[in-house]
């Protein structure tokens, strides 16, 4: 961050919510933090014992688990720090359809996704 704050000397009071979260889940996603899971649940339940919508969670988790866990990682620290500005928060939710977030998913997987377009997803998401 000091290193991306030192090449936009414009920014006096430093980068904004939106600019870090992108910095942190680009590079959540390049270092693939994710290396490994276990889903206990489902082999005591087994998978047909499973609602749809928990098979069709842990379908996506295992196609998508390292580019969700960056993207919702940035996205949390976005929410809250806008939940911070706004002055009535039980009326400030940004929903994102599953639809949405296999698109984001997939886009950070298989296209090179910049911090400068990190940025303009989520700034896009809450203004």
């Amino acid at each position: 961050m000091l290193r991306l704050q030192s090449r936009e000397p414009h920014l006096h009071e430093g980068l904004d919510h939106f600019k870090q979260s992108a910095n942190l889940a680009y590079w959540l996603r390049r270092m693939s933090p994710v290396v490994e899971f276990k889903d206990f649940a489902a082999e005591l339940e087994g998978m047909d014992d499973l609602y749809p919508d928990e098979r069709d969670l842990r379908k996506f988790l295992t196609k998508y688990g390292t580019e969700y866990l960056a993207f919702d990682f940035g996205f949390q620290v976005c929410l809250y720090y806008q939940l911070e500005r706004t002055q009535n928060p039980s009326q400030f939710s940004p929903a994102l359809s599953g639809e949405y977030l296999v698109d984001v998913c997939h886009m950070m997987k298989f296209k090179h996704v910049s911090p400068h377009a990190m940025f303009l997803v989520y700034k896009s998401i809450f203004i």
